[in-house]
């Protein structure tokens, strides 16, 4: 489980997963993690005693993200609602997710100015990443006027180097990717997720800030 230089460890429990399997609690460290940890020692034990620090920014069907401003710059912790248990997608799994499309497909992606999320760290119960300064993006930011493609192309463009990956991975049988699908539109109504992209402030590159979607438990979509 350990890869990407990431640094893993024990927690003093285990859960279990969708799939009904046991795991491990795991706090999963990127060398960003490490550092920031080291800036900040007692982080953690200070937000418990500064609730006021942590101010709820986005929620989806199954996290609230909070938005923690520290003297070098600002980042979100993502968060399970409250009373959700369901963690059949550890937030440690989306890290390495993350890590796993920057690292194999970065390249591709900027051809289309888009990043990824820097995860600085993760365990099945949260997930801590930068705060991206920006706004969210409209149909219009995804026009490329170097080239005849169309918006709606170019998004199906890149969206498929992410879903081409994933089947890759899954081919492989890859149990990081089991379930897991590409999160660019609401898969009932199609609806572009234009909130899931921020453009950022610093060099206008895209970042998709929630790529990667666990659809164990949702209804099939044909």
């Amino acid at each position: 489980m350990i890869d990407f230089d990431n640094r893993g460890f024990r927690l003093g429990y285990k859960f279990f997963d969708r799939h009904f399997n046991e795991q491990q609690g795991v706090l999963l460290l990127a060398p960003t993690g490490e550092k920031f940890l080291k800036s900040h020692p007692g982080f953690f034990r200070g937000l418990c005693n500064r609730s006021d620090l942590m101010v709820p920014f986005a929620q989806g069907n199954q996290s609230v993200v909070y938005k923690i401003d520290m003297a070098e710059g600002s980042y979100v912790l993502k968060m399970p609602k409250e009373g959700f248990t369901d963690i059949g997608q550890p937030y440690t799994n989306e890290m390495r997710q993350i890590q796993a499309i920057s690292r194999d497909r970065g390249d591709l992606l900027r051809m289309f100015n888009i990043g990824m999320p820097a995860v600085l760290m993760a365990s099945d119960k949260f997930l801590l990443a930068k705060f991206e300064e920006g706004r969210h993006t409209m149909l219009s930011d995804f026009d490329d006027r170097q080239s005849q493609d169309g918006t709606e192309k170019r998004l199906a463009i890149f969206n498929n180097i992410v879903e081409g990956y994933i089947e890759e991975q899954n081919s492989k049988n890859n149990p990081l990717w089991r379930d897991i699908e590409t999160d660019y539109m609401d898969r009932l109504s199609r609806d572009f997720r234009t909130t899931n992209f921020i453009v950022r402030n610093s060099d206008r590159v895209i970042i998709w800030v929630d790529p990667v979607m666990c659809v164990a438990d949702q209804p099939k979509v044909k």
